[in-house]
């Protein structure tokens, strides 16, 4: 993999949660994948199996389809290290989201790994951390 291959698969990802898109992140990630998301009070949720990532998306989503068309991101770093078949990313990245309730932007470290499968590279781990929030 090259280095601009790992850099559009980690937008094509933020881009399917902005446009709320479950079946795109499913196809993107691995059936054993392991996630640190930030829930919208702000604590970090431990989702170590696919149902759970899924029940969390599902309310999380719900809670943001009234906001849709406002949600944006930009990613403000981005650092990779890239094997054969892992690649690693740290960024940070700015998201217009709801934080309990209305709209704010929020600023997050993230740290991604990707594997490549048999049906190409998808992502296996996600660790965020929310750095700042500011209402809009």
């Amino acid at each position: 993999m090259n280095h601009s291959t790992l850099r559009t698969l980690t937008e094509v990802l933020l881009k399917a949660g902005n446009k709320l898109d479950l079946n795109r992140l499913i196809q993107l990630t691995t059936d054993d994948h392991q996630r640190v998301e930030v829930d919208g009070t702000g604590k970090s949720v431990v989702l170590t199996r696919p149902t759970e990532w899924m029940e969390f998306l599902r309310r999380s989503f719900a809670s943001l389809k009234s906001v849709q068309d406002r949600l944006d991101w930009e990613i403000l770093d981005f650092q990779e290290q890239v094997g054969d078949t892992l690649g690693v990313v740290k960024m940070k990245y700015r998201q217009t989201g709801l934080v309990a309730g209305k709209l704010a932007m929020q600023l997050f470290w993230v740290s991604l790994v990707w594997k490549e499968t048999e049906e190409g590279w998808k992502n296996s781990f996600w660790h965020a951390s929310r750095l700042e929030v500011r209402p809009l």
